[in-house]
């Protein structure tokens, strides 16, 4: 394995160890050094790297009026010889409960998704990648039939197609994944024909992953512990329900709810996460349609596996399991995908999200 710093957001409160952590990998045990932390930003729970992987951006919580939206996005250069980060600016996202944030492949722009608010805004990023304000809006609303958890629309996560032409928001809260023709250049969305696809009532849609071969997409629905497979228009950017299958076995009983989705470099293995079960789900995919088979539950080794990252060589799965405050190397079988013990695991305050890049 090459060289691999590894960020982890952690949502400790102030005091508590809440930042961004930075750890250099060790490719042949899993073994996580620390070598930087980032402490002066408030819940950093998810981040993504640029293109070039020269900044990250995570969304947070700003320090703001009482009567303003505290949701916020900031970006970092990154030192890739010592790992630490160089905060270069925040803006608002326009929002409460910044949840998620993803970034075009041409790096000219952020989708970042607003959770308690139920909306979404896109950022704009300059050739240094500094952050503009808000380039374009869109409020959601709706609702669904589970009434504690789909009172309103709760905006997930928002994801960009690799040719940075489409955005697939989903929405916890309406069941739906609402679909966009994007412009990254001018930071500027529409909706697509038709603006958005059902997942089905009480699923609650949390995060979403795009096949390798842009035929295939997959949704994790954290409310009913299930996984969708659609069939992907690249052109259209439009989706159509192929599967629904189950992330547990037949025989669990409690409550668990499903957080991560990531697909092997290979496109032949699926992964997903339960909160609950406390497991990695792991899925083979059919080559000739995409729909998927349980082939393992593994367990997580902690609890309340929030996020996960597959390193760039696909060798290991780094898991942030939040409750229990550790991240767990599990090892990753090249041929199979099957997940194994590392018996490596890193103690860290209240992780909930994992990052990978490779530095050297």
């Amino acid at each position: 394995m090459r060289d691999v710093m590894v960020f982890v957001g952690c949502t400790a409160d102030a005091g508590a160890g809440g930042g961004i952590y930075s750890y250099r990998l060790d490719g042949g045990t899993g073994a996580l050094e620390q070598v930087a932390v980032f402490s002066d930003i408030a819940y950093p729970s998810f981040q993504t790297l640029s293109p070039d992987g020269g900044s990250l951006y995570s969304v947070c919580r700003l320090d703001v009026a009482e009567d303003e939206p505290n949701g916020g996005v900031a970006a970092f250069s990154i030192d890739r010889s010592s790992g630490s980060l160089t905060v270069l600016n925040s803006v608002s996202s326009r929002g409460d409960g910044a949840v998620h944030v993803s970034v075009d492949g041409t790096g000219h722009c952020l989708a970042v998704a607003n959770y308690r608010s139920g909306n979404l805004a896109i950022v704009p990023i300059d050739s240094r990648g500094i952050l503009s304000e808000a380039s374009d809006f869109v409020q959601f609303a709706g609702s669904s039939i589970d009434p504690d958890r789909q009172q309103g629309s709760f905006a997930h996560s928002a994801i960009i197609s690799d040719d940075s032409s489409h955005l697939f928001v989903q929405d916890l809260g309406t069941d739906k994944i609402m679909q966009f023709h994007l412009d990254p250049a001018k930071g500027k969305i529409k909706p697509n024909d038709p603006p958005s696809v059902a997942t089905g009532p009480g699923a609650g849609p949390r995060h979403f992953e795009i096949h390798q071969n842009h035929k295939w997409a997959y949704v994790i629905n954290e409310l009913d512990n299930t996984l969708i497979v659609y069939d992907y228009d690249q052109g259209k950017g439009t989706l159509a329900q192929r599967q629904v299958i189950s992330t547990l076995p037949d025989d669990f009983e409690g409550s668990s709810y499903c957080a991560d989705i990531h697909i092997h470099p290979s496109g032949r293995v699926l992964y997903g996460s339960n909160r609950g079960h406390d497991s990695i789900a792991v899925f083979d995919i059919n080559e000739a349609d995409g729909t998927l088979s349980l082939a393992q539950l593994h367990p997580c080794g902690g609890d309340h596996p929030r996020n996960f990252a597959l390193t760039p060589d696909a060798s290991l799965l780094l898991c942030a399991n939040m409750n229990s405050g550790n991240i767990v190397a599990h090892r990753i079988d090249p041929e199979t995908g099957r997940v194994t013990p590392t018996g490596q695991e890193t103690a860290a305050p209240k992780p909930v999200c994992v990052t990978c890049l490779v530095v050297g």
